[in-house]
């Protein structure tokens, strides 16, 4: 009896094993035709402007709302998973994200589109992204969910790739509201088979330390209760680490929604435009996997990847008003997406390095926080001055200025960092046995949602 016990222990956690990389497959997969329509805003932005007759900058709200739903709703979605669950609030997120994208294809009015894309697909996106990283930190514990997250994130270039290319070619052929209701399909057919596989596991990693947690529960809770006593806002690191994110943020995703519009203002047809999203999506893969792979060999922090990337964002951006042609625009689109790459998905990391226990819980709200600013203000702010001025020249000039503004500031924040890092290690600061930590490191981790 005993044996075949054992033999099926062993069955169970060799299945276990295998299915958490079903797990991040179907994590992964779910995102592309999600992430293949929200990237392709751009392609959408000219005909959406010419059909309703609309300004640039309402135009420009569309996108820039969705964009910070993306990143500010986890607030609500956040306590909905805990209650109900990954895989059920994905199927809601689905539904959302389905229902807004046909309500969108329908539109009489403009006022439709910011119900049905800003906010219903914008908050589709929020709860998948949500419910998949809960998952990656059940699934893959411990250092393995570094990995795991950067390798689901690798679907969302990935969706861009494939979305900007089809949707030009879709729309050309039926019309853009006839391509978005073939996406909708598409995302409810791929989406319903991926979040079968998005399950829990039956005893997650989490809960495998409850003990330990128990066992430091009185060390634990003094953190928690010393928290007001860290005084987080009051470091001048986060404060310098959000202007960072602000100046990153108020430049980063005018691209994404205004490129192919300026390139058409430049002459260059939309598929040509396209086609430069897409090598855009192609070099931020190669950005994540150099920064992936070199980092990990280097045992570097993340931290130093801001102050060359963003120089590379400053220069690309400041070099766009001189692009007039399609191989000029080429080089845009390498040079934006190697130093996009690392701003997309090294945020968390860096927060989390910055500020160790719970003074971390604080400043990374804090930071979504400017990070949803920066987005709703900044691809608004170019489409006000498109409709001001007639170009977008003023807008990359002041998009570039605001990345080499955030490349002197990621300087200044790495040489802070490298001076605080060795002197005291978290265990001494906070006076508790590696245990506790280890298990308050574990709580923040399993209820933080990146």
């Amino acid at each position: 009896m005993d044996t075949i016990v054992s033999h099926f222990t062993r069955l169970k956690t060799r299945v276990n094993e295998k299915w958490k990389w079903v797990v991040l497959l179907c994590c992964g997969l779910l995102h592309i035709p999600l992430n293949g329509v929200m990237f392709a805003f751009g392609v959408m932005y000219p005909i959406l402007q010419h059909e309703y007759h609309i300004s640039a900058t309402v135009t420009s709200w569309i996108g820039s709302i969705s964009y910070s739903v993306i990143l500010g709703g986890h607030f609500i979605t956040h306590p909905l998973i805990e209650r109900y669950g990954s895989q059920h609030m994905a199927i809601v997120g689905l539904i959302f994200g389905v229902g807004g994208i046909i309500i969108t294809s329908f539109a009489p009015h403009p006022v439709v589109i910011f119900i049905g894309f800003s906010l219903c697909f914008g908050y589709c996106v929020n709860v998948t992204n949500n419910c998949a990283m809960t998952l990656i930190v059940a699934w893959f514990p411990g250092s393995e969910a570094s990995l795991a997250a950067s390798l689901m994130f690798m679907y969302g270039p990935v969706g861009s790739m494939i979305g900007n290319p089809l949707m030009v070619y879709l729309e050309s052929m039926h019309g853009w509201r006839s391509a978005f209701r073939m996406s909708s399909g598409v995302m409810l057919l791929l989406g319903m088979l991926c979040i079968v596989g998005m399950k829990m596991p039956a005893e997650p990693q989490v809960n495998v330390e409850l003990v330990k947690r128990e066992k430091a529960s009185k060390a634990v809770t003094g953190i928690m209760n010393n928290i007001k006593e860290q005084h987080v806002y009051k470091d001048p690191v986060l404060w310098i680490w959000a202007a960072i994110n602000m100046t990153i943020w108020l430049g980063l995703m005018i691209p994404f929604i205004h490129l192919v519009n300026y390139l058409a203002l430049q002459g260059v047809e939309p598929r040509y435009g396209a086609i430069v999203m897409t090598i855009m999506s192609v070099t931020d893969i190669v950005g994540r996997l150099a920064l992936g792979f070199g980092l990990g060999a280097l045992k570097m922090n993340l931290i130093y990847t801001y102050c060359p990337a963003l120089s590379i964002l400053a220069l690309s951006n400041a070099m766009l008003i001189y692009v007039d042609g399609f191989k000029p625009a080429i080089i845009y689109g390498v040079g934006n997406g190697i130093g996009t790459g690392p701003m997309m998905v090294s945020a968390y990391v860096v927060t989390l390095s910055l500020f160790e226990g719970p003074a971390f819980s604080k400043a990374w709200g804090f930071t979504g926080i400017i990070q949803m600013l920066g987005c709703l203000v900044g691809p608004s702010f170019a489409g006000v001055v498109l409709d001001l001025t007639g170009s977008y020249h003023i807008s990359f000039i002041i998009a570039g200025c605001l990345f080499g503004v955030g490349a002197l500031l990621s300087l200044v924040l790495s040489i802070i960092y490298k001076r605080r890092t060795g002197k005291k290690k978290l265990a001494d600061i906070y006076q508790l046995e590696p245990v506790a930590i280890e298990s308050m490191l574990l709580v923040t981790e399993a209820v933080t949602v990146v």
